[in-house]
Formats: structure tokens, sequence, C-alpha cells
């Protein structure tokens, strides 16, 4: 019996059907080695990364916190800059130069709080002691300090040191900052001009760093005790214009990496830390509005070891910081979004 053409058009299309899938099968090897490559460039931008251990109280629910920490640690300062920071051998270990809370809401809000560096507090079981040379002894030193007389609980934190912030600014192109009176400080070699200036990596380090500011009025220069005092806000000001000109840019795969390179050398996290939590706190700095940033009242003391304590006005600003409402005339406080873990801070009434 001889075989019709109809008889023959199923083996013709079984043929054309196994050769289409002969051709897939580089496409699907090329997306698995990509896939493979991606995930391996991932681990090692993760292993990069300085981690640091730390017991962290967490925040409450409807949000993350995370604790920034600008560093004076001068392991990798530049040679350009020791004469004006000096060396590690000089003034060894770290202190917290700046510290900043960063609160992201659920709802992708974020808000955020500036907390001055000599402010004193009291760890469970310690104390009385100021916030900045806590860092001696790690991350978590700090966390309960923040928890025990604040009411603030952390669940990250995020380190960055000299070097990496000068690193990272440089990266972004300079940040730009903004001033009505021109500015100097000779011990970190801090000039500014009056206007808008963009800073190089050195020039905004002198800029978060400068303590003793002076500016300049109807051309005499004299102490500018307010501005000298502004540390956080001039933090707050260089990080906004971190996060604008570090933006991940996905059509640029050289950039990228040139970034999360940079970054991965630059911080230091703590173990529970990971690209999640890390691509959150990206996206709430590029929303980031420094004119929102939070400042605690506060009493300065200056001497040989300046010291800061609450103001009044405080307790309320850190309460509705926390999610716990405000004082109330008899001292009650509404307990909803409480954390239990940081509950009945020492500096706040207990």
């Amino acid at each position: 019996m001889t075989s019709t053409g109809r008889d023959k058009e199923p083996l013709k299309h079984k043929a054309i059907s196994g050769s289409n899938k002969i051709r897939r099968w580089p496409f699907l090897f090329a997306v698995a080695v990509l896939f493979f490559l991606l995930i391996a460039y991932a681990g090692v931008i993760a292993l990069r990364i300085d981690r640091t251990s730390a017991a962290l109280p967490g925040s409450p629910a409807g949000g993350t916190t995370y604790l920034l920490l600008g560093s004076d640690e001068r392991t990798n300062i530049p040679t350009a800059d020791r004469d004006r920071f000096g060396t590690a051998a000089e003034i060894p270990g770290r202190r917290a130069d700046i510290i900043l809370v960063l609160r992201v809401l659920d709802d992708g809000s974020t808000k955020a709080l500036a907390v001055p560096r000599d402010l004193v507090v009291f760890r469970k079981d310690k104390g009385p002691e100021r916030l900045a040379p806590m860092l001696q002894e790690g991350t978590g030193a700090i966390a309960d300090g923040l928890c025990n007389s604040l009411g603030i609980g952390v669940d990250h934190v995020v380190i960055i040191d000299f070097s990496g912030l000068a690193g990272l600014v440089d990266l972004a192109g300079g940040v730009e900052v903004t001033s009505d009176v021109p500015l100097r400080d000779d011990g970190s070699g801090l000039f500014i001009p009056e206007g808008t200036t963009r800073l190089s990596g050195r020039e905004a380090l002198s800029y978060v760093r400068a303590r003793h500011i002076e500016s300049e009025f109807v051309g005499q220069w004299g102490p500018d005790p307010i501005r000298s005092s502004m540390r956080s806000q001039r933090a707050a000001e260089v990080l906004d214009g971190l996060s604008k000109g570090l933006a991940l840019k996905w059509t640029d795969p050289i950039a990228t990496h040139k970034l999360l390179w940079a970054v991965s050398d630059a911080v230091e996290v703590d173990g529970g830390t990971w690209p999640a939590n890390a691509l959150q706190l990206r996206a709430s700095l590029e929303n980031f509005d420094r004119k929102s940033l939070i400042q605690i009242p506060v009493k300065a003391s200056d001497g040989p070891v300046p010291i800061a304590e609450l103001a009044p006005g405080a307790e309320n600003i850190l309460r509705s910081f926390n999610g716990s409402g405000s004082a109330s005339s008899s001292g009650s406080t509404s307990s909803s979004g409480s954390n239990k873990a940081c509950k009945n801070p020492v500096l706040l009434g207990g």
C-alpha cells in the first residue's frame, strides 16, 4: 500500500518540532549561565561588605528602622588628609561622628531623626555615657543606648568611615551644598563661598566634620555657633546629594558595577542586613528629603568633653518618632505602635 501525502505531513511536523527544540538549547544554556554568573557576582559583592556582630532590639511592627553611623576611624584615611584629621596611630579606635536614625514605614514613607553624638544616655545597667565613644564597644552598644534611653528600636546598622564617604562622593561626581554666607573652619580645612557649591569627596568630608565654623558678615569673620552645631543637618545634606548622584542604572552595567563595588568596600553592616534590606534602604534614601530631618532639642555644654542633654520638647518629639504618641499632662502615653523591647526608656520618664 502506498502512503498518501496526508500520511507524511505528521512526520514532517514532528521533524520540524524536534529541530526547534534543538535550536532552543543554546539559548536556554546561555540564560542559565548568565543566571549563575549573576548569583556568583552577588555573592562576591556580599563577601566584600564587612559585617559586625550586634544584638539589636528590633523596632515596632509597621516599619523597619536603620541606624546610620558615620565613623571617625582613621585606618584607611588618605595620606593627604592625615595632617587635618590625624592617623590611626595618633587617634586609635573609632567613634560615632554622625548618628542618624531612618524609619521606613510599610506604606513606603520615611522619617529621619538626627541624634547628637554627644548626647548622654544610659544602657541597661550602665551609664551615664556619651553616645559617640560607645562605638568602640560595637554597634550593639549604641543601639542599646538608643533603646534603653530614648525608646528607639533598631533593626539594621550601616556604618561608613572617612575614606568611604569621600570615595562615594567622588564616585557621584560631587555633591552640591548651599550657604547664604561664606563659611570656613580652619580645623577641618573647610571653605564654602556664598551660594551653591559642588564639593569633592575631601571637601564634603571637611563640610560634615566641621566643628568650629566661622561665617563672614559684612567683610568680617566671626564664630558661628549655630552652624557649628548643625553637623547632622550637613551630613543629611551630603546624604541627600549622594542618594541622587549614586542611583542604580540597570541599563548601564559598567556604571552599576562601579557603584556596587565602591559601596561594598565603603560600608559595614550588621550580620542581619541582606540585599533586600539594602535595596529598601537605597529606595528610601532616593526619596529622602533632608528638610524633613527631625532634630532633638538638646542643651549642649562645651568643655574638654562636650556633652548634650535632652531639652524641653524632646520627649514629645521622640515619642512621636517612636510611634507611641505624645506625652499627656499626666505623663501617660498611648501604647499604639510601641516597642516592647524598648519599653520604659529612662530619659523619657521611664
